[in-house]
Order: structure tokens, then C-alpha cells, then sequence
């Protein structure tokens, strides 16, 4: 993961080349597992990020108290 600032705030996030691999991962898809390889091969699926329902509850909650406090 990386840390990127810009001028509308920063975001974390993974980026580019990582962001397929980390896609692949997630939700085990199908890839070639080197670019000189002519096969794909499928990959389990691993978590790498997850929200429980606690989390989506807090989550949520933040977000309509800075709606209500006109902070967004």
C-alpha cells in the first residue's frame, strides 16, 4: 500500500502494478504468474482487505456526522 497526496487531500490505496496483483488476490482471479509465461493459472482467494459489520457501522456513522456537521 501507498500513501499518496494530492492537492484534493491524500489517498491509500494500491497503485498500478500492484493494484493487479492485489486485485488477483482478493477475489482469485485467473493470471499469468510471470509476463514470459503463456498460461494462467488461478490464485485462492486472500482477504487482503475486509470491513466487518462493526466497522461499516462505525464507518457510516462518521460519515453522517460530518454530513450533519457540514465538515464534507
Amino acid at each position: 500500500m501507498k500513501l499518496r497526496y494530492q492537492e484534493e487531500g491524500i489517498s491509500l490505496g494500491f497503485y498500478s502494478g500492484d493494484a493487479a496483483i492485489a486485485a488477483v488476490h482478493q477475489y482469485g482471479l485467473y493470471s499469468k504468474p510471470s509476463e514470459y509465461k503463456n498460461f494462467k493459472v488461478k490464485y485462492a482467494q486472500r482477504e487482503l482487505l475486509g470491513f466487518t459489520e462493526e466497522d461499516i457501522e462505525m464507518i457510516e456513522r462518521f460519515v453522517l456526522k460530518a454530513i450533519a456537521d457540514g465538515d464534507l
